[in-house]
């Protein structure tokens, strides 16, 4: 791909409807496109929920980039190649006091 221009697209509103499976017309386009650009898909969802919308289980292979879970995970050419998530350990989960110390990113409040 070295050379190609990258073309990044988000998918839940922008190649899809909210939640919403990707329209034949759109996949046609993309697979079209990436014949000239690098495709990227961007995603707040899980990796499973963006290859449902995408109709296609392999779908990380038929794209140049895949970022998954709004970047924290990465995928090129099929592999992923960064991870950034990580879980909670059980014990914060079992225990409240734990969890109401934590902080929503995007407004900076309590939970």
């Amino acid at each position: 791909m070295s050379g190609k221009d990258l073309c990044l697209f988000d998918v839940d509103g922008t190649l899809t409807l909210s939640r919403q499976l990707i329209n034949p017309e759109m996949k046609i386009f993309l697979l079209e496109l990436n014949k000239k650009v690098a495709i990227g898909l961007v995603g707040g969802s899980d990796f499973d929920q963006i290859g449902e919308q995408m109709r296609d289980p392999n779908f990380v292979e038929s794209y140049d980039y895949v970022f998954p879970q709004n970047g924290l995970v990465a995928y090129k050419d099929g592999k992923l190649i960064g991870k950034k998530v990580k879980m909670l350990p059980n014990s914060w989960i079992n225990d409240t006091s734990q969890v109401k110390r934590l902080r929503c990113f995007n407004s900076g409040s309590h939970i």
